[in-house]
C-alpha cells in the first residue's frame, strides 16, 4: 500500500500499523487491508468476490446515502462510488478462477468497500480522494490475489476518471 494514501486521510500519529488478510481465490474470496495510526483512526477496507450487477451496487449504496450527494466515477470497466463521511466502494468486473462466467445470477465482480473510522487529517472532496485512492489500491491488488479470469488493463488512477453526481 502506498502510505501517502494513509498519510493523506489520517492524522498525525507517532505509531501506526497496517496489515492485510486474504482468502483463497474463488467464488468466496475475500481480501481485508487496514492501517491504525494512534489511538482512534483507521483507514480499513475489504474486496470480496460478487454475484452483482453494476446496477444492484449502485442501488446499494444509492439506498446508504440517506439524502446526501453520491458520487460516482468510471475509468473504463473500474467503477467507484463515494459517500460523504469516507465511505466508498469500487466495482469491478472479477469472475473466480474455475468459474464459469455463466453461473452468475448477475455478474461476477469484485467489490471493494473502504472507509475511515475516527478523526481524520482531510474532510470534504480531500477525504473522499484519498479514501477512493484507498479503495482502489486494494481493489488493483485483490483483483491480482483473486486470480480473476478477466484481463482488465487497470488504469494508473481514477483522478481524471469521468465524474457523476447520483447514479446516472
Amino acid at each position: 500500500m502506498d502510505r501517502e494514501i494513509a498519510i493523506r486521510a489520517l492524522p498525525p500519529s507517532r505509531s501506526a500499523e497496517e496489515g492485510d488478510r486474504s482468502g483463497s481465490p474463488g467464488q468466496h474470496f475475500f481480501f481485508t487491508c487496514y492501517v491504525y495510526a494512534g489511538d482512534e483512526s483507521t483507514l480499513s477496507g475489504e474486496s470480496q468476490a460478487a454475484d452483482s450487477s453494476v446496477t444492484t451496487w449502485v442501488n446499494f449504496y444509492e439506498g446508504k446515502r440517506g439524502g446526501d450527494k453520491l458520487v460516482r466515477v468510471r475509468k473504463g470497466p473500474v467503477q467507484a462510488l463515494s459517500l460523504p463521511g469516507g465511505l466508498v466502494s469500487v466495482y469491478v468486473p472479477c469472475t473466480p478462477p474455475r468459474t464459469d462466467p455463466d453461473e452468475a445470477v448477475q455478474s461476477y465482480a469484485l467489490v471493494t468497500e473502504a472507509r475511515t473510522i475516527g478523526e481524520t487529517r482531510t474532510k470534504g472532496e480531500d477525504l473522499r480522494e484519498a479514501v477512493t485512492d484507498f479503495a482502489y489500491a486494494i481493489t488493483k491488488h485483490a483483483y491480482r490475489v483473486g486470480r480473476c479470469q478477466e484481463r482488465i488493463s487497470f488504469p494508473a488512477n481514477l483522478s481524471d476518471a469521468k465524474v457523476q453526481a447520483g447514479s446516472d
